[in-house]
């Protein structure tokens, strides 16, 4: 597009002042357009969307700048270009956009970010609780959750599918019964650990292939509630609002400027002491084309594919280690609460990935449960 149509589009932008619409707008970009701008640039493997990066004394610094980001497999100097122009990465990308009442053509940023940056993390499994046999498993006690179906109520824990049911087979894994959930309080784990549960049916398909969509969650069958509760400690939830529902309000909380708590456990086997709270802010929204590798029964790798993750990067020196999949992540609201917006199931050095709430609390998601059933979280005192 010609000036001065881009200018006035550039300026429309810079206009809106409200940062959870410009979230939404590289969102909705990068969800709609992906496919064509992967295919219409050769060097370009991936469309995503969230926040600009940008090199300061040395180091990769997070602005917060929404953008849609290009990911491309090797960053080329213009020189290398020249020959090519028509492959020169678009600095803006064209969208309408609802401001002040009007529909307005504005000229949405875009960042050019190596694929190398972007190498997916393998999922995690050695945490707070242990799971076993047929092999030992730690991971996290996310939360304790309600499931009301066919008119009754019943409480579970939930936790990643990956740690109550890991040796994936690439033809899917659905969540495994019975296997035996402690209390983590050492390694090796001791016999006379405190007995949580076992697996229950309800959860997940874990399956191979970029075409077929995985859910790692699964629910654990409490035998010890309230050792489960104890486990959890406070969890204040927010009545109106015990977790965030869907993308819009969770852009509105991230422009808000309310970092990402991941709730990492204190009894870890492998860290000596209690872990400081571990917080963060918020990267991108993770495309499903982006696959994170999981750990077959044969002890090979391959790639899974969620429908979408929320990729966030700890703050300071902080970072998730193997055994806090299952780690719930919060915002803090004003008035002392919290709201759910996802669970943790994949890192990657500082980066923490986790499957939104509004996933994470969608029955329809779970296998094992009857139609209609829902899933709320139970908030702890």
């Amino acid at each position: 597009m010609r000036d001065p149509m881009l200018k006035q589009a550039i300026a429309a932008y810079e206009a809106i002042d409200d940062l959870a619409l410009k979230l939404e707008l590289a969102r909705e970009i990068a969800l709609t357009r992906g496919a064509e701008l992967t295919l219409a640039y050769r060097n370009v493997v991936m469309v995503a969307s969230g926040f600009k990066r940008k090199k300061k004394a040395g180091k990769q610094a997070l602005l917060e700048v929404p953008c849609v980001i290009l990911v491309v497999r090797r960053k080329v100097a213009k020189a290398d270009l020249a020959l090519s122009a028509a492959q020169f990465i678009p600095r803006h990308l064209l969208a309408l956009a609802t401001w002040q009442g009007e529909r307005v053509l504005v000229a949405v940023p875009t960042d050019v970010q190596a694929e190398s940056f972007h190498w997916a993390g393998a999922a995690q499994s050695l945490r707070e609780i242990y799971a076993n046999p047929p092999a030992d498993e730690y991971g996290a006690l996310a939360a304790l959750v309600d499931v009301r179906e066919n008119g009754a109520t019943q409480r579970y824990g939930l936790t990643a599918q990956h740690v109550l049911s890991p040796n994936f087979v690439a033809a899917g894994t659905k969540a495994r019964k019975g296997r035996v959930v402690d209390r983590a309080d050492g390694r090796p784990q001791p016999a006379s650990a405190p007995s949580i549960g076992r697996s229950s049916k309800v959860g997940g398909v874990i399956v191979e292939g970029p075409s077929r969509k995985s859910f790692d969650a699964q629910l654990i069958e409490l035998d010890d509630e309230t050792q489960a509760a104890r486990m959890l400690g406070s969890l204040p939830l927010d009545p109106n609002e015990p977790f965030v529902a869907g993308h819009p309000r969770l852009a509105a909380l991230i422009a808000q400027g309310r970092p990402f708590e991941i709730r990492v456990a204190d009894n870890h086997p492998l860290v000596s002491g209690p872990r400081p709270r571990m917080f963060g802010q918020f990267h991108r929204w993770m495309p499903p084309t982006l696959g994170i590798k999981y750990r077959s029964a044969d002890d090979d790798l391959f790639f899974v594919h969620h429908e979408e993750l929320v990729e966030v990067e700890c703050l300071g020196a902080d970072s998730t280690i193997g055994g806090d999949s299952g780690s719930l992540v919060v915002m803090w609201l004003d008035n002392q609460h919290c709201t759910i917006v996802g669970m943790h199931v994949s890192g990657s050095g500082p980066f923490a990935r986790m499957l939104p709430a509004w996933h994470v609390f969608d029955a329809a998601r779970y296998n094992g449960l009857a139609p209609g059933a829902s899933i709320q979280p139970v908030p702890i005192p």
